[in-house]
């Protein structure tokens, strides 16, 4: 009998699969220092390889996440557009900020964002504050998958709300997350389907029986543990077989007497101890390991933080969650020396970590 595989889970996999364009270093990099040069917008994306509209779109959310870090700046506001001779460069001595042309709000582009940029240019934000931006602009490209996901999937089909999964978030790594989560239930019910018909199989060796009873184990753990032992027994010693035999008969008249509670056709239809069962077979994390590891992690970043003197405290709601990652990856070594890296000043150190992502 097969799962009901809803349409969802295809377009979460078709969302996983799109590779998203962003803002690169360099080009907000260059965006800062042609805004600074009171460089028209056009011009600006002509330099960075950006549309209008993206360089409009930088500048917005540039700005706005600084006036969050740095504060708001109080600066009188100059739109060259508006000027009969329009300013060649920022003159900090007038207490006022410079807005290039095309950055005004006009009928093309309707986006008041001169406070925005105002807040850009007076901050003048280095190398490493703009790539502190582009990790919080961007999520993680990459997925780790945790019990936590597998029952959100599965209380999400429980309320007949699978399909909102798709508005939660069209980030990339999300999408392929709850596929993820959605293909183990899928997988362990079909697995757990073929196993149960070799245990009612009497003709079935005992050694595929006892193999079976593992796929088979999270549909009724009692039951099955029980049938399991008798396999065990009977590969042991050939003479116990008819002892197997009649525990096969007995749970085949289980199986045919109540259908309902050993096949599945959604996994709505899974109970939470099974879904527990599932996910403890996965290896997946529960969430009293995760918040001790996550605890971990935080003391780490912190201690790192004083000893060198780093931003490291400012983004550990980032910072925990992308090592907890990599320790359920096995990474956890490249976690750390992305860390240094980005200590040390570098700006590309999520690159490392994401390459480790992508292999593993």
């Amino acid at each position: 009998m097969a799962l009901y595989r809803p349409q969802v889970i295809d377009t979460l996999e078709q969302m996983a699969a799109v590779s998203d364009r962003r803002f690169t270093l360099d080009q907000v990099k260059t965006f800062v220092t042609h805004l600074a040069a009171v460089s028209p917008a056009a011009d600006i994306a002509q330099a960075t390889g950006l549309t209008e509209d993206e360089v409009i779109d930088l500048g917005a959310k540039l700005g706005t996440w600084l006036t969050h870090v740095e504060g708001s700046v109080e600066t009188d506001i100059i739109l060259a557009a508006k000027q009969p001779q329009p300013p060649l460069f920022q003159d900090p001595a007038k207490n006022a900020v410079v807005i290039p042309v095309g950055f005004e709000r006009r009928a093309k582009q309707r986006r008041d964002i001169v406070r925005a940029l105002a807040t850009i240019v007076v901050h003048t934000p280095d190398e490493a504050t703009l790539a502190r931006f582009l990790d919080r602009l961007y999520p993680s490209r990459t997925s780790v998958l945790a019990a936590r996901d597998v029952f959100i999937v599965w209380r999400f089909a429980q309320v007949g709300r699978l399909s909102g999964l798709v508005n939660i978030s069209q980030n990339p790594a999300f999408c392929r997350t709850m596929a993820s989560a959605f293909n183990l239930l899928e997988t362990a019910v079909a697995d757990a389907e073929g196993a149960i018909a070799t245990l009612v199989d009497e003709n079935a060796d005992p050694v595929n029986v006892a193999a079976a009873c593992i796929k088979a184990s999270w549909v009724n753990e009692s039951r099955i543990a029980r049938l399991a032992r008798q396999a065990e027994i009977a590969v042991k010693d050939p003479s116990t077989a008819s002892m197997l035999r009649k525990s096969q008969r007995s749970l085949a008249m289980e199986v045919k007497a109540m259908p309902r509670a050993w096949s599945f056709t959604d996994i709505a239809q899974l109970l939470e101890g099974q879904v527990l069962r599932i996910v403890q077979a996965a290896g997946l994390v529960n969430e009293e390991s995760a918040r001790r590891e996550a605890l971990d992690i935080r003391a780490k970043l912190m201690e790192l933080d004083e000893a060198n003197g780093s931003d490291l405290s400012k983004d550990l709601d980032l910072l925990v969650p992308e090592g907890l990652r990599a320790k359920r990856a096995g990474l956890e070594i490249i976690f750390w020396e992305a860390i240094d890296a980005r200590i040390a000043g570098d700006p590309l150190w999520r690159d490392l970590l994401e390459s480790a992502f992508a292999s593993a």
